[in-house]
């Protein structure tokens, strides 16, 4: 019990330092959101299959490429 006490602080510590980096990160993505990697990505992709059916070349819509792709 007693050294579930010591270390409890610095957990908490450690917590509450990644809870604001979650926060800045979020806070950035708003401010920013163009540089938000998979929001480009599905723009990037909508944006390819509304082109193609405009042009009437596309006779289904493709399948989205997974993370592993």
């Amino acid at each position: 019990m007693d050294e579930i006490l010591k270390i409890l602080p610095d957990l908490h510590k450690d917590l509450t330092d990644l809870k604001t980096e979650i926060a800045d990160l979020k806070r950035n993505q708003r401010k920013n959101p163009e540089t938000s990697v998979s929001q480009k990505r599905i723009r990037d992709a909508l944006g390819t299959v509304a082109l193609l059916h405009q042009k009437g070349k596309a006779k289904e819509i493709p399948k989205l490429k997974t993370r592993d792709e």
